[in-house]
C-alpha cells in the first residue's frame, strides 16, 4: 500500500533474494523513485537501478520530491 501511495521510497537495505529485493523490484518496474545508502553493502540494490546517496542527499532528494509533487497537485487542483 505504501509503495503504491508514496512518491519516493527510501530502502536502507535488501539482502539477496529477499522480499525487500523483490518489493525494490517492484517499485522500480512501476517506476517508482527509490534511493538508498551509497555504500558497498548495497550494491544489490546499485545494480537494479536504485539511486545510491548520503544521508544528507537522501533527506534533500525526499524533500525536493515532495515539493514538486504538491506543486503539481495544487496546479491540478487550480484547472478544477
Amino acid at each position: 500500500m505504501i509503495g503504491a501511495i508514496a512518491h519516493t521510497i527510501f530502502i536502507a537495505y535488501a539482502s539477496p533474494n529477499s522480499k525487500t529485493q523483490a518489493f525494490a523490484q517492484s517499485l522500480m518496474s512501476a517506476e517508482k523513485s527509490v534511493v538508498t545508502f551509497a555504500c558497498s553493502g548495497n550494491s544489490l540494490l546499485h545494480a537494479q537501478g536504485i539511486i545510491g546517496l548520503d544521508i544528507d542527499a537522501i533527506v534533500q532528494y525526499c524533500l525536493s520530491t515532495q515539493v514538486l509533487h504538491t506543486q503539481k497537485a495544487e496546479s491540478c487542483d487550480g484547472k478544477r
